[in-house]
């Protein structure tokens, strides 16, 4: 099993700029979707865009991010960070994504990251979940690039 990259969807950038994320002070959930879900970074902005798609299991509960924080790496680039992103134990869950979004009236989706690059779902039967946050940080901004 390969876990992909974070993908920020396009308008989160945006939003972030414009101070409607609030990645710090906002209430930031990670929810898991089936691989029925097609991502579209440039059309999907809201977690009613993708929310149809959300693993339906007695064993699941989308999870808020703790230990958030946003510091400067080496290079001067943002970092967004958080702790690793525990779904229980035992669970049973077969899923593709992991959304990040703000929990919020709003509900501004922030990104997504592939489970299983180039294979099928991940599969979790009677066992735990902890989704690991990369040691470099979720996300980072590139300012340079």
């Amino acid at each position: 099993m390969a876990i992909g990259a974070f993908t920020p969807y396009d308008v989160y950038q945006l939003r972030a700029q414009r101070q409607e994320f609030d990645f710090l002070g906002g209430t930031i959930r990670a929810a898991l979707l089936t691989n029925a879900y097609v991502p579209n970074v440039a059309a999907h902005a809201l977690w009613g865009d993708v929310s149809a798609h959300e693993v339906n299991t007695n064993d699941y509960v989308k999870q808020t991010l703790a230990g958030k924080a946003i510091t400067l790496d080496g290079s001067g680039r943002p970092v967004m960070d958080a702790n690793d992103i525990d779904f229980g134990d035992p669970v049973t869950i077969t899923a593709k994504y992991l959304v990040i979004y703000l929990d919020a009236a709003s509900a501004y989706l922030m990104g997504h990251v592939d489970l299983n690059v180039g294979a099928g779902s991940l599969v979790v039967t009677a066992g735990p979940l902890v989704i690991a946050v990369n040691t470099a940080g979720l996300y980072r901004i590139d300012p340079r690039a």
